[in-house]
């Protein structure tokens, strides 16, 4: 044989297959180029307007140096002269809203009283009052005189004084009811529930007052309690306050 055949040597087609032996591979080093920064920024910010647009741009104004420190280091204390100006404006903040609020609370509402007519509400509250205290004062009497009521109304006398002098009962009650609640306090219970007085506050307790409320009692007993109610009532006006002078105030 061929000395050429002996030196045959089998040579893979690709590298892919292993038969290869691998290369030490060194890491290919890229080289950037260093970016190079004018240190002249009027220069640069100029360029770049006119590239924008034509427009020059110029460098920020110039800060105080205080401010340019507090921005840098947010943690620098802030003067004592900024700290005394805030405490003193939030306390005298405090003083002037808290003497608002004091004044406010301890400040009285306004209270205004209007003419107001007969008010059936308080007149039936009152009557039923009238009622309960002429039973009392009649059981009473009836106990301590041990008189027969019934008998007395079945049978009464010829003059009918039984009749008269449970009707004079009714009345005195009713007058001493009216002028007692109304020259003390300026109201009787209905009245006051309702929101209702004779005269107004300034006038209670006044010699006149007592008179007007003694003359208007009177004059509302005399004529059956229901006359100037009536009247009243229908005018939608108090006419015999407007005639006395005495007259009957809503809240409003």
């Amino acid at each position: 044989m061929n000395s050429d055949q002996d030196d045959f040597q089998f040579k893979p087609l690709t590298e892919g297959l292993g038969f290869h032996p691998k290369q030490n591979e060194q890491p290919t080093v890229v080289s950037h180029n260093k970016i190079k920064f004018e240190h002249n920024l009027d220069a640069q910010l100029s360029q770049i307007g006119k590239e924008l647009g034509g427009s020059e741009l110029n460098s920020p104004l110039p800060r105080r140096k205080d401010s340019i420190s507090t921005l840098s280091n947010p943690s620098a204390p802030i003067s004592n002269n900024t700290v005394d100006e805030i405490l003193k404006t939030l306390n005298e903040k405090r003083n002037f809203d808290f003497n608002d609020k004091k004044k406010f609370l301890h400040e009285p509402a306004a209270v205004v009283f209007k003419p107001s007519r007969f008010d059936i509400s308080a007149a039936l509250l009152d009557g039923m009052l009238i009622t309960a205290t002429t039973l009392l004062c009649l059981i009473i009497l009836l106990v301590v005189t041990k008189v027969d009521l019934f008998a007395n109304l079945y049978h009464p006398d010829n003059q009918g004084l039984i009749y008269l002098s449970l009707l004079t009962l009714v009345a005195g009650i009713t007058w001493i009811y009216l002028v007692g609640n109304r020259v003390f306090l300026g109201f009787t219970p209905g009245e006051w529930v309702f929101d209702q007085r004779l005269g107004r506050p300034e006038q209670t307790g006044t010699a006149g007052y007592a008179m007007k409320t003694v003359l208007r009692s009177t004059v509302i007993v005399a004529t059956g309690f229901v006359v100037f109610p009536f009247f009243s009532f229908l005018f939608n006006r108090d006419l015999l306050g407007k005639l006395l002078g005495s007259e009957l105030m809503k809240k409003s």
